[in-house]
């Protein structure tokens, strides 16, 4: 053997001349065999850590997939009971039918009116739901007694909140929970004075109905959006306390999926297209509505509140005493020297700690079904 083919053979090179018979390379050509590895013993320090390696990953990825496939169970289900379970059947009514003995007599005991709601931040008095504290104030303003009850909204018939409990029947919504109290107690002489403006002064009814609605289907989503969707100190950083019952390891699963789906509506809505400056153009404008419809006037409703004023002083109330901070909305409201008095009278009329009053949480009876337990 030469010293080139000794060279050759010695780097894991080996020259074949002995095949003539067979398929294969020619006479004289070069083939390549790969070096033999030595398989490291079972007991080596390498070959330990590499299958402990393996083994990490192995479960990293059975993790991932198990969190990958419950996040889209969750999101197949609801998308299934959004557009499809409750777009085959026409919702039940807000206010069921009240028969035979509906209506409660002038010598009649009113009830009770159980309300479930939630939201409550911390040991405030005011409930985070514009919506629940419209009912608590009416309520309060009516002289009804009224037991508050802490509750999950998809645990309520129309999986929102508040809804009410009285007299046996279920009735959703705030604004059709007002308008059945109003039926079904006629007699009642507190709940009647909350009304009596709507014959004595159109006019100013049919303001006081404007300035509820402009809070309620305009200034609320300006609002929502800068609670949820809007990140930073006074905004989500707030909101996202809101999740502090919820169980640690999964919590930061389920505040970001709420917080998508109401992305997802403020999108639809429109809301999550405007710019902050336009949201603090449009808010601007809201408030100078709600200035000129209040006019001269002591309560939206003339001397005296009226119904609608449950709804645009809850709205109003909580830009002067919630955490809530939005460079865009809040100083708008503030600096409304006629909106900040309006909302200082009805609030020495029903104090915070009755008009929102606290919800309660294990202690009370009709609790737990609505807790998800």
């Amino acid at each position: 053997m030469t010293g080139r083919a000794r060279d050759h053979h010695s780097q894991g090179i080996a020259l074949d001349r002995s095949r003539t018979n067979c398929k294969g390379p020619a006479r004289g050509a070069a083939t390549w065999t790969e070096p033999r590895r030595e398989r490291a013993p079972r007991s080596s320090p390498a070959r330990s850590k590499s299958e402990g390696h393996q083994r990490t990953m192995y479960v990293d990825v059975q993790s991932f997939a198990l969190g990958a496939a419950a996040v889209g169970a969750v999101a197949v289900v609801r998308a299934v009971r959004r557009n499809f379970l409750w777009s085959w059947h026409d919702p039940a009514p807000c206010v069921p039918e009240l028969g035979d003995g509906g209506v409660v007599g002038a010598d009649e005991d009113p009830g009770v009116v159980t309300v479930y709601g939630g939201g409550r931040l911390g040991e405030a008095h005011f409930s985070v739901s514009w919506a629940v504290s419209r009912v608590c104030c009416f309520l309060e303003l009516a002289g009804l007694e009224k037991r508050c009850v802490e509750a999950l909204p998809d645990k309520g018939p129309k999986h929102k909140m508040p809804w009410i409990e009285h007299r046996g029947r279920t009735v959703t919504d705030s604004g059709f929970i007002i308008r059945y109290l109003r039926k079904v107690l006629p007699h009642h002489r507190g709940v009647q004075a909350l009304f009596e403006c709507e014959a004595r002064d159109p006019r100013r009814w049919a303001c006081a109905a404007a300035a509820a609605r402009l809070c309620n289907e305009s200034l609320y989503f300006f609002e929502l959006h800068q609670r949820w969707v809007r990140p930073g100190p006074g905004a989500w950083d707030v909101t996202k306390s809101l999740f502090a019952g919820v169980p640690g390891p999964i919590r930061p699963l389920i505040s970001t999926m709420v917080r998508n789906d109401l992305k997802e509506s403020m999108y639809r809505v429109g809301t999550a297209r405007f710019s902050q400056t336009d949201i603090a153009a449009e808010v601007e404008e809201i408030i100078a509505t709600l200035e000129g419809l209040l006019g001269g006037e002591e309560f939206f409703g003339g001397d005296t509140p009226c119904a609608h004023d449950c709804m645009t002083y809850s709205a109003l109330e909580q830009y002067f005493h919630a955490p809530w901070y939005s460079p865009q909305t809040t100083p708008a409201v503030l600096r409304s020297k006629r909106l900040a008095a309006y909302v200082a009278r009805v609030r020495a009329l029903v104090p915070p700690e009755k008009c929102a009053a606290r919800f309660a949480r294990m202690h009370v009876p009709e609790a737990a079904k609505y807790r998800g337990a």
